[in-house]
């Protein structure tokens, strides 16, 4: 969608939080006033077709293969239940994962997924490895079994 595209362009990320659209500026500095506020009036006039424009983008997401969404861009905010309901950000690239990492959140990489989608982790040490990203606030490179003594 153009609108979204245009935000996105100058440094806002658009994202759907239950029936609200929420956008906030990711880069340094203040935003152009003058170019983004009518692009802000626009968005609150069409609200009703964004959201649905967000939610079908959402169903397609979910669908998309991870080789697809590593090169999509794309930063998406989960609750996810193996984790106890906490919300982690999916995201493409690093860039996209700077959004989450500047709201508080844990942030899964692409690549992190497709290494533990390749190696599925039982919950409990998915847990595991959930709590080292939070501690840490590292990236998942390579996961192996432990050795058994």
């Amino acid at each position: 969608m153009k609108l979204l595209n245009e935000l996105k362009a100058l440094g806002y990320n658009v994202i759907l939080e239950g029936d609200r659209i929420r956008a906030s500026y990711t880069l340094p500095g203040v935003p152009p006033v003058d170019r983004v506020k009518p692009l802000l009036d626009e968005l609150r006039e069409h609200k009703e077709d964004i959201i649905r424009y967000l939610k079908e983008d959402i169903q397609a997401i979910l669908s998309m293969p991870l080789s697809q969404f590593k090169k999509s861009g794309l930063l998406c905010r989960v609750r996810c239940q193996h984790l106890g309901g906490e919300e982690v950000f999916i995201a493409s690239t690093e860039k996209e994962a700077a959004v989450g990492i500047s709201e508080g959140l844990i942030v899964y990489l692409a690549d992190e997924l497709v290494e533990l989608v390749k190696r599925k982790p039982s919950p409990d040490v998915m847990l595991q490895i959930h709590q080292a990203k939070k501690i840490l606030h590292g990236t998942l490179i390579q996961s192996k079994d432990r050795e058994k003594v």
